[in-house]
């Protein structure tokens, strides 16, 4: 008689046996199976995340000053409570806006930020905001992109940056993480095998790191270091500044100066 497995739902298992396979073909999407376990997921996928998140909070919240705080991409509200755990001895109140094109994990946000609705000025959106129209904000303090632009063909960046830049007040800053590539060949191969072997630490299998690389093909398509500084300087941010890197993963703080556009 064989054992009874009790499966945790909230596990990314979305590249395991025995539908693996199928999920690689069909490429990746922040589908309902995603956002289920999509904390789970990312917290695996990116190494530092949890110091990650801690630093875009910190430094939202130096930058903000009680202004409004846009979170494109927001997921499933991740950077949120982080904002909240560091406002909380303040007593700060955030203004946040989350938006998200993907519903599912615009549903899952929406869960986990019900409790602190009451505290927080904290609104929604679903809103694809890669498409033509203007993201329909203005003099934003701060605007995270954190894990987002690497999922944007390479080029429409340059315009959605610049659509960023027009949202933001003078002295408005942009906070940006992506996933990188080395400059160096051979540095590129050994950061890839390196993070190979956290996700093995984490318990991937090789197999869900392969499957999982074959359905982001051609889906997420990371630049140079250097490519993303060039991108945001040519939107028109004048100071760009790296606060985070592990791995091949990288943080950018960018400034919106001068008198006007």
């Amino acid at each position: 008689m064989s054992a009874c497995v009790t499966l945790d739902p909230s596990r990314d298992e979305v590249f395991a046996a025995p539908n693996g396979g199928e999920a690689a073909l069909e490429g990746f999407a922040f589908s309902a199976r995603v956002a289920r376990v999509f904390d789970d997921m990312v917290t695996r996928s990116v190494p530092g995340y949890r110091l990650l998140q801690s630093l875009v909070a910190e430094l939202t919240l130096r930058l903000s000053g009680g202004g409004p705080i846009v979170d494109l991409g927001c997921s499933t509200g991740n950077t949120f409570l982080a904002l909240e755990e560091l406002s909380r001895a303040s007593g700060e109140r955030l203004h946040y806006l989350g938006v998200d094109a993907s519903a599912a994990m615009l549903a899952e946000c929406r869960t986990k930020l019900q409790p602190f609705m009451g505290q927080h000025d904290i609104e929604f959106e679903q809103l694809d905001f890669t498409g033509r129209r203007s993201l329909g904000v203005s003099n934003v303090r701060v605007a995270l992109c954190v894990l987002v632009l690497q999922f944007i063909r390479p080029m429409e960046r340059q315009r959605i940056l610049r659509k960023i830049h027009r949202s933001l007040c003078q002295g408005g800053h942009l906070i940006v993480v992506e996933k990188v590539m080395q400059q160096d060949r051979a540095h590129n191969a050994l950061f890839i095998d390196w993070y190979h072997d956290y996700k093995r630490s984490v318990g991937y299998s090789n197999t869900e790191i392969a499957l999982k690389r074959q359905a982001l093909e051609n889906r997420l398509i990371p630049f140079f270091a250097s490519e993303n500084v060039q991108l945001l300087q040519s939107a028109g941010f004048d100071a760009v500044s790296t606060f985070f890197q592990v791995m091949n993963f990288q943080g950018f703080l960018a400034r919106k100066g001068g008198e006007g556009e």
